[in-house]
């Protein structure tokens, strides 16, 4: 998903830890049990030694009012449901970032910690669901900022995937994405479907003295088994003063096409997909390939009607 746009799936995962491994040890276990709020390095200690964990006690320890969030790792018992961290250090503004992930991951589970004082304070969580594509993250300078990127599952289903990355910018006092693009997607859900392969490439404009993000879309399109081409997009994304998330302020193609290219479901229209494949379909519709000339004549009479799709019509019927 490209914010601004929107495209990632999140929040279809829902991970419950059972009632029966939430064992309450931490009145005794954790070092400032008794009402001091959790620093990451105490939380980090106990899961790493395998206690089993409970998340009402710990948000209450967290300063939280409301309930846990059903999407959360699954920490037990080594036996039962193991998990690592990983305690991601930024010294500016002071902070750090618990990672925990799960031995069998379904999610990983970041938990933001700003210095205050000589304290800690949790500003927030993110859960990052896993599927068909390898845990990813790392830190950057973005316009000399410190920022967090992490990949997480974007949409999945019967032919069709995505791989989003997120980015965290670690000056705000709030933990959520203020930026996203798809890495590689793809889909490819029916006999009558022009299909699309989709890699992003997100870099920052260092030239325009602003905040500006240059996101590049390579497209590679299919139909009926044959090549359509492969086509790169352009669109620059921007952040105005005082904004916290970035949006599309131009690209190389109508900006709604351009956020509907990043969407592998609900993706651009046929007759749009027309426009940018045109010149492969055309050779398609003067092919001796029978079939393929049929499946061609059945896919436009799922499309609107538009000057590409009369021209293709036409080249069919032998005008």
């Amino acid at each position: 998903m490209v914010e601004g746009g929107g495209v990632v799936v999140r929040g279809i995962l829902r991970l419950v830890v059972p009632a029966l491994f939430a064992v309450s040890i931490w009145a005794q276990d954790v070092p400032g049990a008794h009402g001091a709020p959790l620093s990451p390095f105490d939380l980090a200690q106990s899961i790493d030694s395998g206690t089993s964990i409970e998340w009402n006690l710990i948000w209450t320890r967290l300063g939280r009012s409301e309930a846990p969030p059903q999407l959360l790792p699954e920490c037990g018992s080594p036996a039962y449901s193991p998990c690592s961290t990983e305690l991601i250090s930024v010294p500016n503004p002071s902070q750090v970032i618990l990672l925990v992930q799960p031995d069998m991951p379904r999610a990983d589970f970041y938990l933001r910690f700003i210095k205050k004082g000589t304290g800690w304070k949790f500003t927030g969580y993110q859960a990052a669901p896993l599927k068909y594509y390898p845990r990813r993250h790392e830190m950057m300078q973005f316009a000399n900022k410190p920022f967090l990127r992490v990949s997480v599952q974007g949409e999945s289903g019967t032919g069709l995937a995505s791989e989003i990355e997120e980015w965290f910018d670690l000056t705000l006092p709030t933990f959520d994405p203020v930026f996203s693009f798809p890495v590689q997607g793809h889909r490819d859900m029916l006999p009558l479907d022009i299909s699309r392969e989709v890699r992003g490439y997100a870099t920052e404009n260092r030239t325009s003295g602003a905040e500006v993000i240059d996101l590049s879309l390579l497209v590679r399109f299919s139909f009926d088994g044959k090549t359509l081409g492969e086509l790169n997009f352009l669109g620059v994304y921007e952040r105005s003063p005082g904004s916290a998330k970035f949006s599309l302020g131009h690209a190389t193609i109508p900006n709604k096409d351009f956020e509907d290219m990043t969407r592998m479901y609900e993706g651009p229209k046929i007759e749009k997909l027309l426009v940018y494949v045109l010149p492969e379909l055309k050779k398609l519709a003067t092919s001796s390939d029978t079939k393929t000339r049929e499946d061609l004549r059945l896919l436009l009479d799922q499309s609107r009607d538009t000057p590409e799709k009369r021209e293709l019509k036409a080249l069919l019927h032998g005008k």
